[in-house]
Formats: structure tokens, C-alpha cells, sequence
């Protein structure tokens, strides 16, 4: 069962942020652009639709687009920190992500991620004060259902946007609009544990049990990050195995539309600026991705990429087959992502045997049936380009040995086989790297595993140090 970042049951008709956004206005000018969200596209927004009741589809949509942006723009750079892609740009602030080597002054970085986070979360966490204190306000009557729909995914954005700062920066501003102070990793996934706890309420209170399954998830993946495998195991235990919930995208516009595909394809320019490293690319220390040959067999990888070009000419292009569409969907949670975790606790409960049957039962069965990557490309189940590309299928079986880290590089795979290009491979490695001390992250010239806060925050924000 797919669901995606809107709840269908409960669609209407109708100050200083970070880095000095003013995101308030920014809700409302993200929600001007976002056609798939059912609202109008008003050149000028009058004073009534930042205001009141009839704001609260405009505010609630422009959540909702801030999301969207946020979570595209996470993946593009969680894939370069990782192994999943190598820089085929010329674009020198990206490639020092590439390179595992990345300055606080990086103004890429910071304009393409930092800020679209930032606002998202702000954003995310005004929106849950303005519409609980609405929620049983006559004047708000004819839009309750909107005020409970943007409480439940208010909370459910405000948990990941936490948990993608606590997996990708090594310190993050996450409180405040614009004057919190620098929490650690550890700190950030606390935090996130709270608004995880109050979607599940939401959603369990309101009836949107898509919600409530998505922060079950989300609540797991910050507790495995803090080292609780045990809890963690426990929040997804509800969780059935074909359950899929995405963040939404469309081809109305670029804007709207599932960044990374944009630019692994060529769809945002003539070139493509991301693309998987096959291990021959000399100016990018010959990188490969560690399960390339097999995700070529799977038909996830085109290494012939016919009429196609990197930025970069010197590099080839080795194509991600599994966002084909500007429209793509993105993973949040999924089913495949509860199992791994509770496959992960037997590991590390001593075992093996029992977590070995658990994940060859996903990975070895044929149809790939609760696999989250066909419900983001049905596509992939059957052969494509004049049967060149084969269909994917069964994935090689694990074989867990009970030594626990030769297990958890077995786990990273498995994990990938179905979460593969949704930013979990940062969060899996780099907690295997800190955790355990076994270590996937890609040989570089540096060797950072996740990135500074941005010199903007330092320079502005009095309550963040250098």
C-alpha cells in the first residue's frame, strides 16, 4: 500500500526564519508554485490569503511544497557523501562534497541545502503552533480538516527535517527561527523523537493511519541513529511489510519535480551533473559504488546511457534507472525499512540465523513484492529499451557469519537492495563508521562523513559558535 505526502481523506477546496528568510511569506509564495497541490497560481496574494482561514490551505500547501524541496535537495547531496554517485559537474563546491571534503564557506552547499532545509523546518514548525492554537476556532470551522491534516504532517516533516540534519550535518541549528543554538547529531535525533511521538498522536487522533505508520518509521530511524536498537526494533513492529509512503512530485514544472532525476537525466540542462561511479573516472579518484555490477543486472543501472553527456566530458555516464519520470516519487518510510531494523537488532542481539531469514526473505523473492523501489518505478519489474535492460528480480541472499561487522557490510546491501537512492545509505554508513567502526564510506581526498555548519549560520546566528 502506497501512500503519499498528502492525506486524501481530509483535502479541502479551500517572522525571521533562519539565514534571515522571512518564512512565513515563503509558505505562501512555495504554495503559488505547486500545481499537484490543487491550489490556484495567483500572480499577487491578497491580504486575505496570508491571513485567517482562507491562509490555511495556502499555508498548508506551502508546507507541504517547502518539504518537497527539501527532501530532493537532501538526496543529491546524501548520494555524494556516499558511494550511490560521484560529481560529473564541473562546479568545484559540489565536487568538495564528492570529495568527502567540505568547507563551512561552501555556498553551494549552503544556498542548495542548508537554507531549503532550514526554511522547510521553520516552516514545518509554525504551521503546527498557528494550526493547533485554529483547531475548534468557529471561525476556522470550515477548514478543520486541514488544521488537522497539517498537525499530523506538520509533525511528521518536523521529525525528518530533524533527522535529515542529524544524519547529514555534524551540527545543525534545529530550534528557533533563526537564533537556536548548534545541537550535535545525537541531540538533533532527540529532538526529532518528540515530534515523531506527537504525528503518531495526531494521525492515530484524526484517522490518517498513513501518517501515523510514516512517523512510526521515522521515530526508528532517529532511535537507530542514537544507538537504541532495541526501541527502535519496537516502534516498527506495527509495521506491515508492503507499507510505502512517499514525498510527492510532479512535471508541471522543474520546480516541482524530482530534482535528481532532473539532473542524473540532463532534464534541467544540457548535462548531467550527477551520475553513478563505475570506478574509471581518474579525476574522481576512480570511485565506484560498491554493488555496481550487480545493480547493473538488476536493471537499476544503464552503463550505456546512449545520446547523454556529463558536464563534465572526461567522465561517463552510468544512468539511475529508478527515477525514469521528472514525476518520480521519493521513499520516506517504508515497510523494507522496518524489517531491516528489526533484522538489525537480532544481528546485534547475537542473532544471525534469525535475522539472515528475515531479510532473504525480501531479498530472494522474485517478484521483489514488498520492495519500495516498484512502487516508486513499476516499471522495473519488467524489461526495458528493446529488452536490453532486464527486469529486477531476486537479489543475492545474505549470509550471516556472527561476526558482527563482516554482518553489518551485508546489512548495508540489503538495505540498499530496496532503499537504494533515499538518503539512507549516509545514515547507515555513517552510523556503522561511528557506531561499530566499519567503515563504507568511499576512499577521498578527505574524509568527512557529514557536513559543517555553514559559515552564514556561524557569521549571523549569535548562539552558534565557529
Amino acid at each position: 500500500m502506497t501512500h503519499n505526502d498528502r492525506p486524501e481523506p481530509r483535502t479541502t477546496d479551500a517572522g525571521p526564519g533562519p539565514l534571515g528568510i522571512l518564512v512565513l511569506l515563503a509558505a505562501a509564495l512555495l504554495a503559488c508554485d505547486t500545481g499537484l497541490l490543487d491550489v490556484d497560481d495567483p500572480t499577487v496574494l491578497t491580504p486575505d490569503e496570508i491571513a485567517g482561514a482562507n491562509a490555511v490551505p495556502t499555508r498548508l500547501n506551502g508546507m507541504i511544497r517547502g518539504f518537497q524541496e527539501a527532501h530532493d535537495s537532501y538526496l543529491r547531496y546524501a548520494v555524494y557523501l556516499t558511494d550511490e554517485m560521484i560529481a560529473s559537474g564541473t562546479i568545484t563546491d559540489r565536487t568538495d562534497v564528492d570529495f568527502r571534503d567540505v568547507e563551512a564557506n561552501n555556498v553551494t552547499l549552503t544556498n542548495e541545502l542548508y537554507e531549503e532545509l532550514q526554511t522547510a523546518r521553520v516552516v514545518s514548525d509554525q504551521l503546527i503552533g498557528a494550526f493547533s492554537e485554529s483547531l475548534g476556532d468557529s471561525d476556522f470551522s470550515e477548514v478543520q480538516g486541514d488544521l488537522e491534516t497539517g498537525i499530523a504532517l506538520g509533525n511528521l516533516y518536523a521529525g525528518y527535517l530533524r533527522v535529515f540534519f542529524g544524519e547529514l550535518y555534524c551540527r545543525a541549528v534545529v530550534q528557533g527561527e533563526g537564533d537556536g543554538p548548534a545541537l550535535t547529531s545525537a541531540e538533533t535525533l532527540q529532538e526529532a523523537l518528540g515530534f515523531f511521538d506527537a504525528a503518531v498522536d495526531a494521525a492515530d487522533s484524526y484517522g490518517f493511519a498513513d501518517i501515523g505508520a510514516a512517523a512510526r518509521v521515522g521515530r526508528a530511524r532517529a532511535l537507530i541513529g542514537l544507538g537504541r536498537y532495541a526501541d527502535a526494533a519496537t516502534a516498527v513492529a506495527s509495521i506491515p511489510a508492503d507499507f510505502v509512503y512517499t514525498t510527492e512530485y510532479s512535471s508541471n514544472t522543474f520546480a516541482q519535480s524530482n530534482e535528481l532525476m532532473q539532473w542524473t537525466w540532463g532534464q534541467g540542462g544540457p548535462n548531467i551533473r550527477w551520475t553513478i561511479g563505475d570506478g574509471t573516472a581518474a579525476e574522481r579518484d576512480r570511485e565506484r559504488f560498491l554493488y555496481f555490477d550487480e545493480w547493473a543486472a538488476q536493471g537499476l543501472i544503464d552503463s550505456v546511457a546512449p545520446g547523454l553527456s556529463a558536464d563534465n566530458a572526461a567522465l561517463p555516464v552510468n544512468l539511475q534507472l529508478l527515477y525514469a519520470e521528472l514525476s518520480s516519487n521519493i521513499v520516506l518510510a517504508s515497510g523494507w525499512e522496518a524489517r531491516m531494523i528489526e533484522a538489525e537488532e537480532e544481528l546485534r542481539l547475537g542473532d544471525p540465523e534469525v535475522a539472515e531469514d528475515s531479510v532473504n526473505a525480501l531479498l530472494t523473492d522474485p517478484a521483489q513484492t514488498y520492495n519500495p523501489m516498484l512502487a516508486v518505478n513499476p516499471g522495473l519489474a519488467s524489461s526495458r529499451m528493446g529488452g536490453r535492460i532486464p527486469a529486477m528480480g531476486a537479489f543475492d541472499p545474505v549470509d550471516f557469519t556472527g561476526s558482527l561487522a563482516t554482518d553489518l557490510e551485508q546489512m548495508a546491501r540489503a538495505r540498499a537492495a530496496g532503499l537504494w537512492l533515499t538518503g539512507e545509505r549516509q545514515a547507515t554508513l555513517r552510523r556503522f563508521s561511528e557506531g561499530d567502526g566499519v567503515d563504507l564510506f568511499p576512499e577521498r581526498r578527505g574524509d568527512d562523513v557529514c557536513l559543517p555548519i555553514v559559515q552564514q549560520e556561524i557569521d549571523n546566528n549569535p548562539n552558534v559558535g565557529g
